[in-house]
């Protein structure tokens, strides 16, 4: 089925659809009952059973609409971590790049730790570089990178999906991704976060769907219960209600998060604050996303 307009109107009339279905349905059941108890009744009197013979035919006639459903729904619960206070992240005239190339120069940044910040700009601009230098995959070509005391960093990068060691199950790739004290019940309860229930835990990853490869990264990340999250790209190949279900979920995230996204929607949600590369320069925008655009 096809929708011309875009996503906050089709999911009004989606919900719209869905209620006048369900009243329907309602005054169908309720139709139903009237005709079954006059069935009942006169069925078996001589002066009412040609009556009950009808009743049956518009019986049978009545269908209910069947409310097509996901037969799994996406509900993402994140581990809280401990609460801390003070900087996540200083970039003291930080340049990265690569050994041939300058990307972005003279950076000067400073991230309160539970800041939730999209990393917005053109492609090729500089955004994943930026990601993979703050989480230590890739040396920075001058200046300082400091963490905060005691910080413990999650990177999903673009295509680690990729590199899931295809002899692993679903459940022993989250028990090697996890933190060490985590118990067997939270594991089971975040593989069905992700839509992985019951024996879907014992699947082979080589099995797995690109998307379900994806899911299963992200559940790993989660529950290593990292104070700070490293994000590019975390809603590629993911379908529409693991996006929606996520963006929620980080919304009520108390630690920091650092991401690169092209969905409008979900940055809208978990952004607020944004950093935009463009033209070899790094900018702060302490505000919003709304206040990003506007500016």
């Amino acid at each position: 089925e096809y929708f011309s307009s875009d996503i906050d109107a089709y999911l009004e009339e989606k919900r719209l659809r869905v209620d006048q279905i369900e009243r329907t349905n309602k005054n169908m059941i309720l139709k139903q009952k009237q005709l079954q108890t006059f069935i009942d009744k006169n069925k078996a009197k001589a002066f009412g059973a040609s009556q009950a013979r009808n009743k049956q035919k518009q019986l049978d006639r009545l269908e209910l609409t069947e409310l097509r459903q996901e037969e799994k729904k996406v509900k993402i619960k994140i581990p809280h971590i401990e609460s801390k206070t003070g900087h996540a992240l200083q970039c003291f005239d930080l340049t990265i790049g690569y050994p041939n190339k300058t990307v972005v120069k003279n950076i000067e940044l400073v991230v309160d730790r539970g800041s939730h910040v999209a990393i917005l700009g053109e492609n090729g601009q500089g955004k994943t570089t930026f990601l993979k230098t703050i989480a230590n995959d890739l040396p920075a070509l001058g200046g300082t990178i400091k963490w905060g005391h005691q910080i413990e960093i999650a990177y999903y990068a673009q295509h680690v999906y990729r590199s899931i060691p295809e002899t692993e199950t679903v459940y022993s790739y989250l028990e090697k991704s996890s933190r060490k004290n985590i118990v067997r019940q939270e594991l089971l309860d975040m593989a069905g976060n992700f839509l992985f229930h019951g024996d879907d835990v014992l699947k082979s990853v080589k099995v797995l769907s690109g998307g379900e490869r994806a899911r299963l990264c992200l559940a790993g990340l989660l529950l290593k219960k990292a104070d700070v999250l490293l994000l590019d790209e975390p809603t590629n190949h993911l379908d529409f209600e693991t996006v929606q279900a996520l963006g929620r979920t980080m919304t009520g995230f108390n630690g920091t998060i650092f991401f690169v996204c092209h969905d409008r929607e979900f940055i809208k949600t978990i952004a607020k604050q944004v950093i935009e590369i463009n033209l070899g320069q790094l900018r702060d925008f302490p505000g919003r996303y709304e206040d990003y655009l506007y500016y």
